[in-house]
């Protein structure tokens, strides 16, 4: 299944399976779900520009993709950091390429097309508009992933099925009444619960680490 991280259809079944969304008996407005962008905590990453990127690889292990596409794909993912290398090995007025393009208002960015150099290279507008942007935000990716990275440990955290949350110590009312409603799977799911607290999410780790050895 795609995750939160990698498509708005990934958050979107994710927010299904654990926010209770129309769920009877949940206590929650029994309404439409609505996929707003707003949903997503890694929205700057799930751009359209960048889909091939998150998407090809998940579609050539489905057999969605047929090797002239995939061959397509390395290519412009090698010319991407060909091209990145060059921006980060080469200066303009003391200063790397690279950090003039992270810079806000970049005046580099829309001529950079144009330099001798990167036209000789011939890059594809693609390419050179991946580099831009992966320049520009090169800074919030970064702390992205790291959180991305972080949630996925978590997401790998299973959680054993017979746990009764009923017994848990310390555990809220309301945290033990939609834990069980829902019985997520993973400590990931359940921090995306609606109405579970970061508090909530401790306490139960601490009792997974405490009561089964196999679980860290």
């Amino acid at each position: 299944m795609l995750g939160r991280d990698q498509a708005y259809i990934g958050v979107m079944i994710d927010d299904l399976l654990t926010k209770g969304l129309g769920v009877e008996g949940a206590g929650i407005a029994d309404e439409p779900y609505r996929m707003f962008t707003s949903r997503a905590e890694f929205r700057l990453s799930l751009r359209s520009d960048n889909a091939d990127r998150r998407l090809t690889a998940v579609g050539k292990s489905a057999g969605l993709v047929d090797d002239s596409r995939w061959e397509r794909f390395q290519k412009k993912l090698n010319d991407i950091e060909r091209l990145m290398e060059y921006l980060k090995n080469n200066r303009r007025d003391g200063i790397n390429l690279w950090e003039q393009l992270r810079r806000p208002n970049s005046p580099l960015a829309p001529v950079l097309a144009e330099m001798p150099e990167i036209k000789d290279a011939d890059f594809s507008r693609e390419v050179i508009e991946a580099a831009v942007i992966d320049a520009k935000y090169e800074g919030y990716l970064d702390k992205q992933a790291r959180l991305a990275a972080g949630l996925q440990a978590w997401d790998k955290k299973q959680i054993p099925t017979d746990l009764d949350y009923g017994k848990i110590t310390h555990l809220r009312p309301e945290a033990k009444e939609k834990l069980t409603l829902f019985r997520p799977q993973t400590l990931g799911q359940v921090g995306r619960i609606s109405g579970i607290t970061p508090a909530d999410v401790t306490v139960i780790q601490i009792h997974l680490k405490k009561y089964y050895q196999d679980i860290r």
